[in-house]
């Protein structure tokens, strides 16, 4: 998630037609931080460089959390397409029409998300050179490494994905972008009524565009919404997934799971056991070391600014009838535990790494998911694609992939 922003939601949080979504960095984090920095009593957190005063980060995070609305409006395209000197003019300030990869920065301010900033570079024409600009240059990688990842192991293009009917668009970044203070936003997001990723440059975090999995984290989210529920539609509509409850949970954990196959896969980690399974490590400036969450024992990531907001999410058992009140960023630790276990289990059975199996499993069953999803039910359709994945040894892996779900405490629905 998540990601998703749009009319009337909060600078961490994001909205689509399926309910909330927040950003990479969950408000149930930052409510946290927020605590426990107030119960300090030293003026200075921190060392050296990344040395803050306490009580300008509180407010810092408390603004990462105030509800700010956006810009809600329409674009109306006029009938006559410019041509010529006044189209070449126009691509050089908005970016070419025919582009794929477009990166535009904020340089630094909050902007409505209808406006895409300055472009910096795209993949057409001459901004297709490396931009001056850092941050630009490594979205753009992200998102090619994003793109790249799911043609070769999904066979899915992400510019036609998004595009859906209307045909292939650009897939949008726009980094450098700014808290209602004009302070670094300590976030990623991807908004679903714009169509773009958006990074903030980071204050108590790094920017994160420096962290590829942030970028397939949230370019993830767009191919939940464009691949869930179709298969239960004539027309291969998406439905995509909720933002509450179960649904939630499984949107996060989509993506983080995603994040953590493309890494393992970029960096031929092709044994689960010995694989990385630290989801934003090196987010915290600072502490290079520590990530925001641990597939393989989640609720151990903490930090200087809490404990593990997954600590006791794990099994579905344990919050599954208080669903509702549950943060997506917390019960996605079931899905998370799931999918390590399982490639993990899968592996001992055929010695194949995480994304020739279960991220295979994990993309098969997005298209029969409902928006409401349950963890049964999508635990049920996991079980049901192996079949057709792994005809030769189907029922080993089937095994496996049961055990994973009663590790968590889910029972399958068939």
């Amino acid at each position: 998630m998540g990601a998703i922003q749009g009319p009337g939601s909060s600078q961490w949080s994001c909205c689509h037609e399926h309910g909330q979504c927040q950003g990479f960095v969950s408000r149930k984090f930052f409510e946290q931080a927020i605590d426990v920095l107030e119960a300090k009593t030293e003026e200075f957190i921190g060392e050296g460089e990344h040395r803050f005063k306490r009580l300008d980060i509180i407010n810092h995070l408390r603004n990462a959390i105030h509800p700010s609305s956006v810009l809600n409006s329409s674009i109306s395209h006029h009938p006559h397409q410019p041509t010529g000197y006044v189209a070449d003019k126009l691509a050089e300030i908005f970016g070419s029409t025919k582009a794929l990869n477009q990166v535009y920065s904020a340089n630094g301010h909050h902007l409505f998300l209808l406006l895409k900033g300055i472009l910096e570079r795209e993949d057409v024409g001459p901004k297709s050179a490396k931009s001056s600009d850092e941050d630009a240059n490594d979205a753009f990688d992200i998102t090619n490494r994003t793109k790249t990842f799911y043609l070769q192991v999904h066979g899915k293009d992400l510019n036609g994905l998004l595009g859906g009917s209307s045909g292939p668009v650009a897939l949008v970044s726009e980094v450098n972008y700014a808290d209602l203070n004009g302070r670094p936003m300590d976030n990623a997001f991807w908004t679903q009524p714009y169509k773009k990723i958006v990074y903030g440059k980071g204050e108590i975090l790094v920017s994160l565009v420096k962290l590829p999995g942030v970028g397939v984290h949230e370019i993830s989210h767009m191919v939940t919404q464009q691949t869930a529920g179709t298969e239960l539609n004539e027309d291969k509509h998406p439905t995509g997934l909720n933002y509450t409850e179960d649904a939630g949970g499984l949107n996060e954990a989509n993506s983080d799971q995603a994040s953590l196959a493309e890494d393992q896969r970029t960096n031929n980690q092709t044994d689960p056991k010995k694989a990385n399974w630290e989801i934003g490590k090196g987010a915290f400036k600072g502490y290079p070391d520590l990530c925001l969450r641990n597939a393989a024992d989640p609720g151990t990531a903490d930090t200087p600014y809490g404990p593990d907001i997954q600590k006791g999410y794990a099994n579905y058992e344990d919050w599954r009838n208080e669903a509702n009140k549950v943060d997506p960023h917390q019960s996605s630790a079931v899905g998370l535990k799931w999918y390590h276990d399982a490639a993990i289990g899968i592996y001992k059975l055929n010695g194949k790494p995480t994304w020739e199996t279960v991220e295979k499993i994990r993309m098969a069953a997005l298209p029969w998911c409902p928006p409401d999803t349950t963890y049964p039910d999508y635990a049920g359709n996991t079980v049901q694609r192996v079949k057709a994945l792994f005809s030769d040894d189907h029922e080993p892996v089937t095994d496996a992939v049961v055990k994973a779900w009663d590790g968590v405490g889910v029972q399958i629905s068939v």
